[in-house]
Formats: C-alpha cells, sequence, structure tokens
C-alpha cells in the first residue's frame, strides 16, 4: 500500500461498452454486434479489456473524436476466452470530451467453432458460459471531484 504525498488530482473510472441485446443466429460464422460510449468530458485513456464468451472471435476498440478523425486503439483479430487480459497504454492517451469508443465484435456461432457449445442455438447475453456477453471495458482518468 502507497500513500500519496499530495491530493490525487485524476481518479481512474471504469466504463463499458455493451450490447446487452445481442441474439446470435445459429450457424453463423461472422456474426457481427457493435456497441459504443461517448465521453462527457476529457479523459485519459489507461487501458481495455475484450470480453466475449464461447463464440467470440474478434474484437476492436476504434475512437472516434468530435472533429470526426477516426483511430484504432486495439485490435484483437483472434479472441480467446481462455485469454482476456486488460491491455494497459504505455503511456495514457487524451480523449477530448465527446470522443466515441466503438466497439465492434464478430462471434463464430457455426460448428467450425471447436469450443461451442450448441451451433443450432440462437444465442442470448447472459452469465454463463453458454450464453454470450459482448463488452468493452475501458479504464479512464478522469479529473477527480473537488
Amino acid at each position: 500500500l502507497v500513500f500519496a504525498k499530495t491530493p490525487a488530482t485524476q481518479e481512474i473510472v471504469g466504463l463499458q461498452a455493451a450490447a446487452h441485446g445481442l441474439a446470435i443466429p445459429p450457424g453463423d460464422s461472422n456474426y457481427t454486434v457493435e456497441s459504443s460510449a461517448t465521453l462527457h468530458e476529457e479523459a485519459y485513456l489507461m487501458g481495455m479489456r475484450a470480453h466475449m464468451h464461447l463464440r467470440g472471435k474478434s474484437f476492436l476498440f476504434r475512437a472516434v473524436y468530435p472533429t470526426g478523425e477516426t483511430e484504432t486503439l486495439l485490435n484483437l483479430p483472434r479472441y480467446d476466452f481462455e485469454w482476456q487480459p486488460y491491455y494497459y497504454l504505455a503511456s495514457p492517451k487524451l480523449l477530448p470530451r465527446g470522443t466515441r469508443i466503438e466497439c465492434t465484435a464478430v462471434f463464430d456461432n457455426s460448428r467450425n467453432n471447436p469450443y461451442n457449445p450448441n451451433p443450432a442455438a440462437t444465442v442470448f447475453w447472459g452469465p454463463q458460459t453458454w450464453d454470450e456477453m459482448m463488452i468493452g471495458w475501458l479504464d479512464v482518468a478522469v479529473a477527480r471531484a473537488k
């Protein structure tokens, strides 16, 4: 435990861009789901984590800045349910107020996915591994309320 010598000026906030209403059709090997979160104040991006279950195939984080410019923040072309680390940036990235973080996930609900427990089922959001989730976790540093 380390105590700060001066009062903190920022705090880390966990945000998520999630698609709770997903319904992955049976047999679909490339089902795309999108979600987004918009920043209502300036923040520094510290880290990201993709979360899906057994049908997860790929995950992309992209920033859409208020100017309209876009930037890929993290691309996971081969998502693995057994390997879900947080990806921390080497240095914090300033995200202006109004930046939208867009997440794109692709699922494989086909027989070609050896981890798929039931390729004949439509898969909905749920907490069990045979269900699915689509969450883009974001850790951002924001100005601490005084």
